[in-house]
Formats: C-alpha cells, structure tokens, sequence
C-alpha cells in the first residue's frame, strides 16, 4: 500500500511496520507559531484513509510539541500536509521528523472523495 504512487518524492526508508515518516520543513513563522509543510506529496485513492500522528520520537521528548493539524486524511486528497506548532519559551529541536501516517482501507463504497467534493478547498496544496 505505501508506494511511489502514493507518495511523492518516496523514500523507502522511511516506512515503518504500519506507518510512513513524514518529512517537513518549516514553511513560515510569526511571533507565535512555526507553521511545518510536509516535503511530501500525497495522492489518497479514494479506497484509503491516512491518519497523522506524532513519531514516539516527538512524544518522549523531554518537552512536549504543542502541536495542531488535521489527523484525518481524506480519500481523494491530493497534497502537501500543513502542522502549526506553537512557540514555548524552551527550543523544540527537531523539525524535519515529528510526524507520521498511517494508511487504512475504507470498507464500503466512497460516494463522493475529497478531490471532487464541492466544498474541498486543500486540492493540490503545495503549503500555506
């Protein structure tokens, strides 16, 4: 399931026994947040879900990464995954490997995927 297809660029490297490590870089700033894109590009088939969560690597970190993003990844979704990170008064180190996917079959039918839903406005997303 995780494939080059899937996934763009693909580093095999970076599949786990359940999971893909995600790559981000840090896209922009301000005076309280770190806004992170993902290097990847995902393109969901309509018959597959991702789910985003932290790395246990960003979880046993000494200080917690106060993190928001989207933990559903629509079938049909096509794009870069955008995460905010909030600034604490302590360095939050590593930026490029906090997060990880995890890919599901949906059972039943998908009647309408992200990619062709009217309201969908993430499309092709390529970060902020």
């Amino acid at each position: 399931m995780i494939n080059q297809p899937l996934i763009q660029p693909y580093d095999i490297k970076r599949v786990g026994p359940c999971s893909y490590d995600i790559r981000t870089k840090l896209e922009k700033e301000d005076k309280e947040s770190l806004y992170l894109v993902s290097e990847e590009t995902f393109n969901m088939p309509k018959e597959y879900l991702g789910i985003i969560s932290l790395r246990s690597n960003a979880i046993k970190r000494a200080s917690p990464v106060p993190v928001t993003h989207s933990l559903l990844v629509d079938p049909g979704f096509k794009g870069k995954l955008i995460f905010r990170i909030l600034k604490l008064n302590y360095p939050i180190g590593d930026l490029v490997n906090i997060f990880q996917i995890m890919f599901m079959k949906v059972h039943g039918k998908v009647e309408v995927p992200y990619n062709v839903r009217s309201t969908s406005t993430t499309v092709n997303r390529q970060g902020f």
